[in-house]
Order: structure tokens, then sequence, then C-alpha cells
């Protein structure tokens, strides 16, 4: 087993951390990529029925003679990006009498169906009413994820908590100009996702929901099924930015009254600190050692708070041998407060 190092540089990082705030910008920065070469499809795949370039645009359309059977996708095939920043411009029209013509960006998504380009995933909604454009929705998974102006939390079960508003839903809707161009940004940091349209957030999501979420995936255009439609992109292109960093926040038992040494509520409170800074993902383990195999999987640092002493739960079974093997391979591990306590007979050699 290699050495195990207290780092207090990584206690320092964290809390340095929690003072970041994301800016938001949406001004123009070198390292994007262009998707789309203006001419043909090349670098997508989709339907060739339904999917052509018109005037330097990629064109979606449906008719009466060639409808779509069911939601099919123009599937971008030059990578599955995981944390990136994403832009285009698009246009919908509804050539029906009903109105309707909705679509969308796929994102960190997988292929169900190959044989109709079928895609699984986020999606950064689109229409031609006044509903649903700007939404985060998840394509054959979790449904609407976050309605236009949100500011929200997906909990590890699944239940979200609306934490802010970015406007109201309406306001934001005159934004967007409808049967004509809209700038889309798409940004994709750890589970940190959002969403501006013509320069104006319509949503903010942490998905903590580790069950259900992706951390990469392939992009996609959408071309829903039902009445005739068009939608129109053009000036496709993405910023990929390196992997984030993955912190394991691992809580003890709990052995005092409330507020002393409540390790539960410190790691979260922790984990609530460090939401939405770029680049950073948190897991909390709390009651104790994680029981799941995958626990530390992935991991580039684990964080511990517990009784020290004999009572450590560094201490029992083989977790020293287990994080010292992670430990040999670049993992970084930080002590809080008793979690430093060890004892001469196991752990101080170590």
């Amino acid at each position: 087993m290699g050495t195990m190092r207290l780092n207090i540089n990584a206690l320092i990082a964290i809390g340095v951390s929690c003072l970041v705030a994301r800016g938001g910008s949406l001004k123009a920065d070198p390292g994007f990529v262009s998707m789309f070469n203006g001419q043909d499809l090349t670098g997508w795949s989709g339907s060739p029925d339904l999917w052509s370039v018109r005037d330097g645009a990629i064109v979606g359309q449906t008719t009466k003679e060639k409808p779509a059977l069911e939601n099919t996708f123009l599937i971008w095939t030059n990578g599955q990006p995981g944390d990136f920043e994403m832009r285009c411009s698009f246009k919908i029209t509804a050539n029906n009498t009903v109105g309707f013509a909705n679509s969308g960006v796929q994102f960190r998504s997988k292929v169900v169906k190959p044989s109709y380009w079928v895609v699984a995933g986020y999606q950064a909604d689109m229409e031609a009413g006044p509903q649903y454009t700007g939404g985060l929705y998840e394509e054959k998974e979790r449904g609407i994820l976050a309605s236009r102006g949100e500011k929200l939390i997906i909990h590890a079960d699944g239940t979200k908590e609306v934490v802010g508003s970015l406007g109201n839903s309406a306001d934001l809707e005159n934004e967007i100009h409808h049967g004509d161009w809209n700038d889309y940004v798409i940004i994709a940091k750890g589970n940190h996702l959002q969403q501006f349209i013509n320069d104006k957030e319509m949503i903010d999501v942490v998905d903590e929901q580790t069950s259900q979420s992706a951390a990469t995936g392939i992009i996609a255009l959408q071309l829903h099924h039902g009445e005739p439609m068009t939608v129109e992109f053009r000036d496709l292109r993405i910023k990929e930015d390196p992997a984030g960093k993955k912190i394991v926040f691992v809580a003890g038992t709990p052995s005092h009254g409330p507020r002393e040494h409540e390790y539960n509520a410190g790691c979260l409170l922790l984990q609530k600190c460090l939401r939405g800074v770029p680049g950073i993902e948190t897991i909390v383990y709390t009651n104790g050692w994680p029981k799941a195999a995958d626990a530390f999987d992935g991991a580039d640092a684990i964080v511990l708070s517990m009784d020290g002493g004999a009572q450590h739960a560094l201490l029992q079974g083989d977790h020293l041998q287990q994080i010292g093997a992670l430990m040999d391979k670049g993992v970084g591990l930080a002590a809080i407060h008793w979690a430093v306590e060890v004892t001469k007979e196991k752990g101080e050699k170590e």
C-alpha cells in the first residue's frame, strides 16, 4: 500500500471552491469547433427522407406524404461530449392549422432504436407554441425536468427542489422570436446544466440523481412526430471542457447529540457549498461507510468526516487497504476534524 497523506491543501481547495461564483457569460470564446459544414450532412446520421440542407441550414421537415412515424433524430457522429458548451441558432415552423411543431437538441443521450434514429436523454426543448421552449426535458426517461424560468435541484431520490427563479416564464417567452431565428446555448459541466436563449438564462439544474442522469453521450436534433412541421438549425458549434472532478464525502455514523459533531449535516453542507462550481461533482454517503461496491468509482478525492481512534471507519474491515489502493492510483484523501485521528496500532504508519 502506498503512503497515505492527509492533504490539508484539499481541504483548503474545498473551502475556496465554496466562494466561486458562476458567471454564465455568453461572450464568444476561442476553442469552439464547427459541427456542421453548411453544405451537407457530413458528420450527421438521420433519415434522408426527413433531413436535408438548404440555404446553409440543417432542415428537418415532415409532411403528410412523409411523416415521422415516431420521434426521430439527426445524430452528430463526431463524439459523445461530457462537459461542454454548445451554441446554435434554430427556427421552428408549424406547417399545419393547429400550430403544432416541437423539436429540441439532445445532449448526453443514447441511441435506443438505431433503425429509426431514436434517441433517449437530456433535451433542450423548443416548440412553435408558448410553453416548452427553453425548458429541460428528458426524452423517453424522466420527462419534464425543469420548466422555463426554474432554478432547481434534482435530488438523489428524484425529488425536485426549486431553489430560485430566473424570471417569469411569460416574460422569458417574450424573448423568443417565434417563426424566426433564435440563439440557443447549452452548458453542461458535471451535474450542472444551463440553457440560454437569446442571451437569457432559461433553466439552471443540478442533477444529483446519479441512478438516472448521464455524464456523457451523443448530441442529436429532434424531429417530432405528428402534424407537418419544419425545424432549421445553423451555426452549430461546440467547445468541450476537460473532464470534471468528482469528490466523494463519507460521513460517519452519528455518535453525538444535535449540533455536536454532526457528520451527516457537515458533509451535506459542504456539498451544498460546492453546487454549481464548474467541473465539480459531489456525492455524499451518510451514516457510515458506503455499502455499494462502486461507491468510489471515478473519484478524484475522498473526504472523511467521522469519529477517530479505534472507532474510525477507515480502520474497520479492509477500508484502509481499499483507500490505499485508490491513493496508489492518484485519488486524493482529506480528513475533517476527528477523522484525522487514527491509532498507533493501525493507520498511523500508513
